[in-house]
């Protein structure tokens, strides 16, 4: 086994999957000393085994960090303290929500000023149009917004709820 193991130092790809299968960088394979390791072959006494042959095998696969993740906007993180057993003591929630056009929620309001009305708490939008209030308690409230050239709206909110949007 470890003579076939030296003879590649790179996995084909033929049987790389998914984006692996696009990289320009070959994804390298290689045994390895264990030495650095929390002493792999240990596992057989722990288990109560007899003592088996330990192979430590290291790959070095490319990671692309800067690639692009999309989904949904997360609009609602509860975040509660409690003992166990116990109701929540204290709970606070985040609050996301995009100000966009009445009609065309494709359509962002960007460096527009969202306030919860009755508080000090405030935020802008992005270029995208989407705010987010990092820590709301559990009620009603009424944020209103103030966006470039005049624009003013007001939207009642429930916290939690599933959607914190305002149409202008």
């Amino acid at each position: 086994v470890l003579a076939c193991m030296y003879r590649q130092a790179a996995i084909s790809p033929d049987f790389l999957q998914g984006d692996l299968q696009k990289s320009v960088v070959p994804v390298l394979a290689r045994t390895m000393t264990p030495d650095h390791l929390a002493k792999p072959y240990e596992l057989w006494g722990v288990l109560d085994n007899e003592i088996r042959a330990s192979l430590t095998w290291v790959s070095t696969v490319p990671l692309d960090v800067f690639a692009p993740v999309t989904g949904p906007i997360v609009r609602t993180v509860e975040l509660g303290f409690h003992a166990d057993g116990e109701a929540w003591r204290e709970a606070f929630v985040r609050v996301g929500g995009i100000a966009h056009a009445r009609g065309n929620p494709l359509v962002g309001v960007p460096n527009a000023r969202i306030r919860v009305a009755g508080t000090a708490l405030e935020t802008w939008t992005d270029q995208d149009g989407r705010f987010i209030f990092p820590r709301l308690l559990p009620g009603d409230y009424q944020l209103t917004l103030e966006g470039p050239g005049g624009l003013n709206a007001a939207q009642q909110v429930t916290v939690p709820s599933e959607s914190y949007d305002i149409s202008v």
